[in-house]
């Protein structure tokens, strides 16, 4: 998997590549190398918020004082806000908040003295009347306090969250969304030497097994998706019009990692498309976690219904994924050319945010950008400032008319980047798709053979080994499998490029056929002492890639 940072605002430096929060992902066979960039797709279903707090002024014209939980214990998705009609009260005035009128919608207050029914005359609050009184507590003090200790808990937080980007981020600033994550976005624990912290990380990042039943889900009849002009005919589109169109074709993707249960028990969530009839339906490769055997998978249409889903094949260089559902008479989305679009023009997102307790929500933006490289990969992007947040993953990016355009994947995610979202041109879904449904995989490809994953800046500094991609496997019929290549080795070079990160293989392979020669350099780190290693060349003949990179 790839690694990801964030961006700066004021004197902006060029924009860094994605940085990846935790995620649905795992090692691969196709040389290791799981997810092109940083995406966004949703873990577990937010829980809902808890009930509000009670609050009334303080006394003199002092600022608000709140009672019970003032915030929630973790950012929620609250499934309803219930209006409170008891009267809270502030044991140290006789001052208390009526409330006037029974329209819970808008609901006013005034304040009173106990001794008296009506509202007193004294110093205004914004609408609030609110008496003048003597100071009874010592306010200078507890602010005093309070702000010290608010300022040690946001230097904490700073230094904690300044640890963490740098442990679990190298270069990139695109999310991959998860609302509650499955793995905390937490500092990361690190073995003492780096031969344990290879160990590690191969285990944790080992495959598991799931309902696929090794069922081939391909149609080698599939003619592939159509990609049809725009309409001209018809009148006054709009974002209502177009969102008719496709919100019966926009699924929830939901992913189990032990057995199909409840939606609030979800190990992931994401969005996709149905582009069949008969149950063919596209999403993000990092949505099913780059795998057809880490989740039972099941997707959950606009009315709700429930189906269980298999993967037919998934592409991690576009982050593209299909998956196929029993079913027939499905409504299909209709696909429009990419290359249509203009800058400026008006698009709609729809997707699950936050998961199934939000689906089938509408955004709406415009075109900011047009084949956008977003790492350094050979896919491009549209770039939309439409509000895209976890859960979106895999859901249809359309134009006015109804016509999907793209499938959202990724945004930049920073306090001081805002309005960065992208997605995946409709040409390069059709190209992928196609394929996979056709076949499994996508063709015309080549591999290297390992399973691995990235060194960051971090972990390069910690060990004293230079950045690059370790070999955690070796495929027995891969391109390094008879060459001097081990286990444990670090790529720092491939075909004459640094290396540093997985898109920029998957550009280097994109040149290559099967039968070409590559010389790859290898860092071999010292069995005691990581810092005292070897560097090595191997000459490496690549091998086509016919689906193997993808079990």
């Amino acid at each position: 998997m790839e690694e990801n940072n964030n961006l700066e605002l004021n004197n902006p430096k060029p924009a860094p590549l994605p940085k990846p929060l935790p995620e649905l992902k795992q090692n691969r066979r196709d040389g290791g190398f799981s997810g092109a960039m940083n995406r966004f797709c949703s873990d577990r279903s937010p829980e809902p918020v808890k009930d509000m707090p009670n609050f009334s002024l303080g006394k003199g014209g002092e600022h608000p004082q709140f009672y019970g939980e003032s915030t929630p214990d973790k950012a929620s998705v609250p499934n309803s806000f219930r209006h409170k009609e008891s009267v809270a009260e502030n044991e140290d005035s006789d001052i208390t908040i009526d409330i006037l009128t029974t329209n819970k919608d808008n609901p006013q207050y005034f304040e009173r003295n106990d001794s008296s029914n009506q509202p007193n005359q004294g110093e205004t609050i914004g609408k609030f009347n609110v008496p003048q009184k003597e100071k009874k507590s010592h306010t200078a003090l507890a602010v005093f306090i309070s702000v010290v200790a608010t300022i040690m808990v946001l230097v904490c937080v700073f230094f904690v969250f300044e640890l963490n980007g740098d442990s679990q981020n190298s270069s990139n600033p695109f999310e991959q969304l998860f609302p509650d994550e499955t793995v905390p976005n937490t500092v990361e624990t690190y073995p003492n030497d780096f031969n344990s912290f290879v160990q590690q990380k191969k285990s944790a990042t080992s495959p598991t097994t799931n309902n696929q039943s090794g069922q081939d889900y391909t149609n080698k009849n599939y003619k592939g998706i159509s990609l049809q002009g725009v309409n001209t005919k018809e009148k006054n589109p709009s974002a209502q019009s177009a969102y008719n169109k496709v919100a019966n074709s926009t699924v929830a993707v939901l992913c189990f990692i032990d057995k199909v249960k409840d939606e609030k028990l979800a190990d992931g969530q994401g969005t996709g498309i149905i582009i069949t009839g008969d149950g063919y339906i596209v999403t993000n490769s990092h949505v099913i976690g780059d795998s057809k055997s880490k989740y039972y998978y099941q997707i959950k249409d606009n009315k709700g219904k429930k189906y269980n889903a298999y993967v037919v094949g998934y592409d991690t260089r576009t982050d593209l994924a299909v998956l196929k559902i029993s079913a027939k008479n499905l409504t299909p989305v209709t696909f429009g050319k990419s290359t249509d679009l203009k800058v400026g023009d008006d698009i709609i997102a729809v997707g699950n945010p936050g998961g199934v307790n939000f689906q089938n929500s509408l955004t709406k933006g415009i075109v900011s950008a047009k084949e956008r490289s977003i790492d350094d990969g050979s896919v491009t992007y549209i770039q939309t400032d439409a509000a895209v947040n976890p859960g979106n993953s895999g859901g249809p990016m359309c134009n006015l008319y109804g016509q999907v355009v793209g499938i959202t994947t990724a945004k930049i995610s920073s306090s001081v980047y805002e309005g960065m979202g992208f997605a995946i041109p409709s040409e390069t879904i059709k190209e992928i798709t196609d394929d996979i449904i056709q076949k499994g995989y996508v063709g015309n490809r080549v591999r290297i053979g390992i399973t691995g994953f990235p060194i960051n800046s971090y972990t390069s500094s910690m060990y004293e080994v230079p950045q690059g991609i370790v070999i955690a496997e070796i495929s027995e019929d891969g391109s390094l499998a008879n060459t001097d290549a081990k286990e444990g080795d670090i790529i720092t070079e491939f075909d004459g490029t640094v290396i540093t990160n997985f898109s920029q293989i998957y550009s280097l392979l994109e040149k290559h056929k099967p039968g070409d020669k590559v010389k790859i350099t290898l860092y071999r780190p010292d069995s005691k002492d990581s810092s005292k290693g070897q560097t090595i060349t191997v000459t490496a003949t690549l091998t086509a890639d016919n689906g193997e990179s993808q079990k």
